[in-house]
């Protein structure tokens, strides 16, 4: 055992590149831009011109923490993509040392494992989205939790994180749900009967000046972000977007991959008498409640959280750890290592294209266009990227179209055979197809003639 032990320590950072390796050896390897990409990326072009909106105050109610981080790094051009990276390793390290500091060196590599290898995560790692840099700082936080009932002297920084994950996306607040439910299960709530947790709150509300300021400034309050984007999709979604309340349940392995099958062992009587552990239990069924009440329904919305899962796996894992269990248990893991990795290949190798041809499309419209022409297209936030041009969204009716052409004088018009709207009257708009992008999902650019 102590042999074992000094060779994990010796070789941890050894260890800790080679789990990385999987987020850097794709590196590159998309051609396209999704929509919230794109959002992304014009936001924080925009930031350097000091507003914080794209086409017509559209999407202004993101989060602005990773549009701004976004921009400080501008200068990196296309490397910019390494960022979504450098933060997933920086996830796997945290999780490393903080899992050993709490339980001990085998469950940290098998978290840590487990995590770097998780098929959705190196596949968001290839996307500049918030997922990864909120799966560090949501993971990061339950780790302070932790240590600041421990310790006060790590509220404040505790606090400095949650608002931070608020400014990348909104579900951060579930770690004030989950700070206050455990610190009152594990009878601690004279933390917050203190005048040391005045400064928490204090940093809490300073970290969030941001928002606060996009509020003012483009809506009538700050509320109205979070307002804006359940309206943009959360109540009422499209039925592509719908599921049943169990939709996380039933898609588990979908979700996390094979190592979720691990994670009922965790709900056991003995499990509960660590405290950490009651933590990862209180984040897990926030985390899934919470979801499973929102109408919209999709995979991606649970992988920034999967952290405290995996952690949880893996200490599920080692509970049942004995000498004669030794070889079937790394068989095991080594499974489940391999199967993530088959995962996260096919999932990249399909996805590499998605969102190519409407970015190919934009770029060869930014060659015909002059400056702040408008075009209509529903996937604005891509050609709006793209070309810097002015975009409107299909109207209804071929009438309102027209209107809109006349009004804005506008020559050309994208179809989108993606996800998107298409409205019947496409077909009967005098307009010359001149350009054709791609085979299955298709994107066509059209000129309406003078």
């Amino acid at each position: 055992m102590g042999k074992v032990r000094s060779t994990i320590i010796k070789y941890e950072k050894f260890l800790l590149i080679l789990l990385s390796i999987p987020v850097l050896v794709f590196y590159g390897i998309n051609q396209g831009y999704f929509w919230d990409e794109a959002v992304f990326l014009g936001l924080s072009k925009n930031i350097h011109q000091d507003n914080y909106y794209i086409n017509l105050n559209q999407e202004s109610y993101r989060p602005p923490l990773f549009p701004a981080i976004l921009a400080t790094f501008s200068f990196l051009g296309e490397f910019i993509k390494l960022i979504p990276i450098i933060f997933t390793i920086i996830t796997v390290i945290i999780v490393y040392y903080f899992v050993k500091k709490i339980y001990n060196e085998k469950v940290a590599m098998i978290a840590t494992s487990f995590l770097a290898t998780a098929p959705w995560i190196i596949y968001y790692s290839q996307r500049i989205l918030t997922e990864t840099l909120f799966m560090m700082l949501f993971t990061a936080s339950i780790f302070l939790i932790h240590l600041s009932t421990e310790k006060k002297k790590y509220l404040p920084l505790t606090f400095a994180l949650f608002g931070l994950a608020f400014l990348t996306r909104y579900q951060g607040i579930l770690l004030l749900a989950i700070f206050l439910i455990y610190i009152l299960i594990i009878k601690r709530t004279s933390i917050i009967k203190t005048k040391e947790f005045l400064l928490p709150l204090i940093v809490f509300f300073i970290i969030l000046v941001p928002w606060f300021y996009i509020g003012f400034t483009y809506y009538s309050n700050p509320y109205e972000l979070y307002v804006d984007q359940m309206k943009n999709g959360l109540i009422n979604p499209p039925g592509t977007f719908q599921g049943p309340f169990y939709f996380y349940i039933i898609n588990s392995i979908g979700i996390f991959g094979i190592s979720i099958i691990l994670l009922p062992l965790f709900f056991r009587e003995k499990i509960f008498r660590n405290k950490f552990n009651i933590l990862l239990f209180i984040s897990m069924i926030i985390i899934i409640l919470f979801f499973s009440i929102m109408e919209r329904k999709e995979y991606r919305y649970l992988i920034s959280f999967t952290g405290v899962f995996y952690i949880a796996a893996a200490y599920s894992l080692m509970s049942i750890y004995n000498k004669k269990r030794k070889i079937l248990l790394c068989l095991v893991i080594v499974l489940i290592i391999a199967v993530n990795l088959l995962m996260a290949t096919q999932l990249i190798l399909e996805g590499k294209t998605a969102g190519k041809n409407i970015k190919d499309a934009s770029l060869f419209l930014k060659e015909n266009l002059s400056e702040n022409e408008y075009i209509i297209a529903e996937n604005y936030p891509v050609v709006n990227y793209m070309t810097n041009s002015k975009i409107i969204a299909f109207p209804k009716t071929k009438e309102e179209f027209m209107e809109l052409k006349n009004k804005y004088d506008v020559r050309y018009f994208v179809v989108d055979y993606g996800e998107f709207y298409i409205p019947d009257y496409i077909e009967e708009i005098n307009a010359i197809k001149i350009k054709e992008f791609g085979n299955e999902y298709k994107v066509i650019v059209y000129e309406i003639p003078s």
